[in-house]
């Protein structure tokens, strides 16, 4: 079983241009790789009812253990960074990738390095996870499907993914 959390950030709190590398900017320096090991995370812009009509950046961790999740609000309860969304309004829990179009942003391995999606974002993660004292570990190759114990292949052509393929249960 997978579990889920997405931290909010409100845009116009940003203080930036470029509020999506803000908000990643807050969620490295919040948390350790090391607490993240084993979760996808994803990440883009809401509109969460009855948040009026605010522009909300969600970044959104699945993880295959509820204790990530508890170690998440924790961090991020403490969180008093700009852009943060209020204590009240600051995640969303349980099925947020189904009901939101967000996109997978990367992976935390085993080891607790980063690991891009895709081709297109390795320069800014590597800069991001320098930044936030996090260890870059390039591009993925491959995602362990932790529902099913299925690996899913996936290759890239032109910054996009092209070709998904299940392979042969990993036990």
């Amino acid at each position: 079983m997978l579990f889920e959390l997405g931290v909010l950030f409100k845009t116009d709190d940003l203080s930036e241009a470029d509020y999506q590398k803000r908000a990643w900017q807050i969620f490295m320096t919040t948390c350790h790789p090391q607490q993240l090991a084993g979760c996808t995370i994803y990440a883009g812009e809401i509109q969460e009812v009855g948040m009026s009509h605010e522009k909300i950046y969600c970044i959104a961790v699945q993880a295959p253990g509820r204790h990530v999740i508890h170690y998440l609000k924790t961090v991020f309860m403490l969180g008093e960074a700009p852009g943060l969304m209020s204590i009240e309004q600051r995640f969303i829990e349980r099925g947020v990738t189904l009901r939101y179009p967000l996109s997978i942003r990367g992976r935390i391995d085993a080891g607790g390095q980063f690991h891009s999606w895709q081709e297109s974002f390795v320069r800014r993660d590597r800069q991001l996870c320098l930044d936030a004292g996090w260890e870059f570990g390039g591009a993925l190759e491959s995602v362990v499907d932790f529902l099913y114990g299925t690996e899913v292949a996936v290759t890239a052509a032109d910054d996009e993914f092209s070709k998904v393929s299940i392979k042969t249960p990993v036990r």
